[in-house]
């Protein structure tokens, strides 16, 4: 039995939610590319921006234990403070992480934010795509 309930969209988004760090840990070399291009006029190397985007995504994955360990007593209270992280937090730590890792004035790095994160979600549903096709081709 494949599902184990007739509930497939949330099975689908625990499966998706539990593969999520392994998704992101294979996606980072292509985001951090995406830095070295946008930011490719202050000269850092790729390995910096790979470190810069490593750091973010710990940033993340903390969060995300953190959410989890809340889900145990209360999945209402998780989802609403995931909600809000989503929408408020991860976005602020973002935007103030591009300011202190770049050094660039606030309007440009306001003006890259709002470029990278259309492209974030871009370059992740590009690579979640090809991920879900080598998985079908795979198994």
């Amino acid at each position: 039995k494949l599902f184990k309930s007739n509930n497939i969209y949330e099975e689908l988004f625990d499966y998706f939610y539990q593969k999520l760090p392994f998704f992101i840990f294979l996606s980072l070399p292509i985001l951090t590319l995406m830095f070295w291009i946008v930011f490719y006029s202050k000269k850092i190397n790729y390995t910096e921006h790979l470190v810069f985007a490593y750091t973010f995504f710990t940033f993340i994955f903390l969060c995300m234990m953190i959410f989890n360990l809340i889900s145990l007593i209360s999945e209402t209270l998780s989802n609403f403070i995931t909600g809000i992280s989503f929408a408020f937090l991860f976005p602020l730590y973002f935007y103030k992480s591009l300011r202190n890792f770049y050094e660039q004035s606030r309007w440009i790095t306001i003006i890259k934010f709002i470029l990278l994160n259309p492209l974030f979600f871009l370059f992740l549903s590009i690579c979640a795509l090809v991920m879900m096709l080598l998985g079908i081709i795979l198994f």
